[in-house]
């Protein structure tokens, strides 16, 4: 284990138990009415702390042999760390708010309120998991018109269809990414891109929904970037499968679309986190200055190489937009574009929210995006 990754880890475990011991003692001190012992509250916490670490851990402990009933375990785990994290933010949030609205209003109506604190609470966890739980089923197409200048006219309403962070493998599977590529399809684009995170497991959990991958239209192809999580699983595997279904993979280089009268490149690289092998000037390396070039790159923070190579349009995923409270907070203190259409210097960039979840199959307030790009002079 490295020693960034070492770090990450014990900062996150120990912010993790901080957590859990401030919502052990709110419910003990601050929910007398429900009686509940010492023992039981810990016991909970623990529970719940404990499926929160082992979640992302669990499917390489488990063998393959497991898989048949590996869905259920699964999704009961994710939704453990769905409830201790909204928990934990809920509480907060109404803590802050009793002892704010305790220099406005009368000692009375506070004691009244938290006495009714606890219900207030659960009612806000089981709505965000409803909700979300809901929201988690279908993709939202995203509409967005990006201005270029010195677009080739041929160019003039050009589509392009973007898919991130698909995560296909333990949760998301066959059924889901068919939903995708027919609703994808139905849009019409000329090319679609998939800008990481589409591969998230084993090859026996994600074979069989790849393929789906190879059955989008379009009339000048499909291209593909790595992510983190390709990473994960042995970027082989993956690279192998986005290949079988007749994907183009570019990793540090480019291909041109060709219409008469005009051409544009399409550039990739694979996630920076991979540290020295994310190279942009590279990926547009003999591309002529005064081309359009659009660059996929999974983590919107790699617009930092990108902006001093002549890149036009960025496109990224990896955010979720947070995917759900708090996370759709928190996440922009770790990337300053997670969401939408931004303009950077001269350089355009959108984020895609992300076409399925990762961890919990809940999306509260942010749902899943399938993103239609179209260019405009």
């Amino acid at each position: 284990m490295n020693r960034r990754l070492f770090l990450f880890l014990t900062i996150f475990i120990s912010l993790l138990c901080v957590c859990g011991y401030y919502l052990g003692r709110r419910v003990l001190t601050g929910s007398p009415e429900l009686g509940a012992s010492p023992g039981v509250v810990w016991s909970a916490i623990s529970a719940l702390l404990f499926f929160v670490l082992l979640g992302p851990f669990l499917s390489r402990i488990l063998p393959e042999s497991f898989s048949g009933r590996f869905y259920s375990l699964r999704w009961i785990i994710n939704m453990a760390m769905a409830i201790f994290f909204s928990l934990v933010f809920y509480t907060f949030v109404t803590d802050l708010s009793l002892f704010l609205l305790g220099f406005v209003l009368a000692p009375e109506l506070v004691f009244q309120l938290q006495a009714c604190n606890l219900f207030l609470i659960l009612f806000f966890v089981v709505a965000t998991l409803l909700i979300g739980s809901i929201q988690a089923i279908r993709p939202k197409i995203y509409r967005v018109d990006v201005s270029i200048e010195g677009l080739p006219s041929v160019f003039e309403g050009f589509k392009i269809a973007q898919i991130s962070d698909l995560h296909i493998g333990e949760l998301i599977g066959r059924r889901y990414v068919q939903a995708v590529v027919e609703r994808t399809n139905a849009l019409r684009p000329d090319i679609v891109v998939m800008t990481g995170d589409i591969i998230d497991g084993k090859p026996h959990q994600t074979e069989a929904a790849a393929v789906e991958l190879g059955h989008f239209k379009t009339s000048e192809g499909s291209f593909f970037v790595t992510g983190n999580h390709e990473y994960y699983w042995g970027v082989e595997n993956a690279l192998a499968a986005v290949k079988k279904a007749g994907i183009r993979v570019l990793s540090n280089e480019n291909a041109r679309i060709r219409r008469e009268g005009g051409e544009i490149a399409i550039a990739g690289v694979p996630d920076v986190s991979i540290g020295l092998g994310s190279d942009p000037a590279r990926a547009v390396a003999g591309v002529p200055s005064d081309m359009i070039k659009i660059l996929l790159a999974h983590q919107p923070v790699s617009y930092r190489k990108a902006q001093g190579s002549g890149i036009h349009l960025q496109l990224s995923g990896h955010t979720h937009g947070g995917q759900f409270f708090p996370w759709s907070l928190v996440v922009r203190i770790f990337q300053h574009y997670n969401k939408g259409l931004i303009r950077h210097d001269k350089m355009w960039i959108y984020v895609n929210r992300g076409t399925a979840t990762w961890g919990p199959r809940l999306r509260f307030g942010i749902p899943p995006e399938i993103t239609l790009l179209t260019l405009r002079r």
